[in-house]
């Protein structure tokens, strides 16, 4: 059962990254100066936000593998070293670290990504839902709101999925069966 949450909020991450994760991007940024030399200063393209801090150890099957809202997995930054861990307490690594990217195709025909490399280049990666104006923004009390992690039990899932079956049984009552 323990192991299953995790899975279940690790796939959701992945699933919904689109939409759990805004894509802006604070880091370097490349400027001309006056002498035509190209100079890289530390600056903001986009996002109000701070980067995130969450952080959490998922585990499961003898497994213990970090991970943190801002697409970072299995490296503890803090210290520089793999969290991946198997089997747990032994302390053996398989991985140094990871981070979620994506990718797609704007409705100009541009290539999206987002990917961040060991944060070294800024971050790619907010939490929280983004606008569906076309705008995709998000701002700093959403991101500070979604900032976390939120663990789905299996018992979660099997409600969701009986509350949309009644949905679609007309001889079902959402006041009876749903209260809440």
């Amino acid at each position: 059962m323990k192991s299953f949450k995790y899975i279940l909020l690790l796939a959701t991450t992945l699933l919904l990254g689109q939409e759990a994760f805004s894509y802006k991007y604070v880091g370097a940024v490349e400027q001309s100066t006056a002498d035509s030399q190209v100079q890289v200063v530390a600056g903001t393209r986009a996002a109000p936000c701070a980067p995130s801090t969450a952080i959490r150890d998922l585990e499961w099957n003898n497994v213990r593998a970090t991970i943190e809202t801002g697409g970072s997995m299995w490296q503890d930054r803090a210290t520089g070293r793999a969290a991946y861990e198997v089997p747990i307490d032994e302390g053996v690594s398989s991985l140094y670290a990871g981070a979620l990217w994506m990718g797609g195709i704007s409705p100009d025909l541009q290539l999206k990504l987002a990917a961040i490399t060991f944060r070294a280049d800024g971050n790619d990666f907010w939490p929280g839902p983004l606008t569906t104006d076309g705008t995709a923004e998000t701002d700093e009390p959403v991101c500070e709101l979604w900032d976390r992690f939120v663990v789905a039990e299996r018992q979660d899932a099997a409600q969701h999925r009986r509350y949309y079956d009644c949905l679609n049984d007309p001889f079902c009552d959402l006041d009876v069966e749903f209260p809440d």
